[in-house]
């Protein structure tokens, strides 16, 4: 059984930077699951992997996702208002980062 996905996309040429993203279902939320992912995601492309930084865009209106990037250490960059359409309306994007010499502070 499939609960959420998560997404790695490589930026640039050397591909140091990474976007991550991710959803769980619905009934699987709230649980740590996607906490738990992330942690681990995050581990292995900051300490195996060496990247330099990781991103995260989101609707500014996902108030658990923007909770869950900041107890894992992201900081907010940016505020993109109306920037994407989503169900009938324009949204806000919030861009969130971490770099390498942030992971586990």
């Amino acid at each position: 059984m499939l609960i959420g996905d998560f997404g790695v996309h490589f930026l640039g040429e050397e591909e140091r930077q990474v976007e991550l993203g991710f959803t769980i279902a619905p009934s699987f939320q709230r649980r740590g699951y996607a906490r738990e992912a992330m942690m681990a995601l995050l581990g292995h492309l900051f300490e195996e992997c060496k990247k330099h930084r990781g991103v995260l865009r989101m609707d500014a209106g996902n108030a658990a996702a923007l909770a869950l990037a900041s107890s894992l250490g992201f900081r907010k960059e940016g505020l993109f208002v109306k920037s994407f359409w989503a169900d009938d309306h324009w949204a806000d994007k919030v861009v969130c980062a971490m770099l390498h010499s942030e992971w586990g502070q």
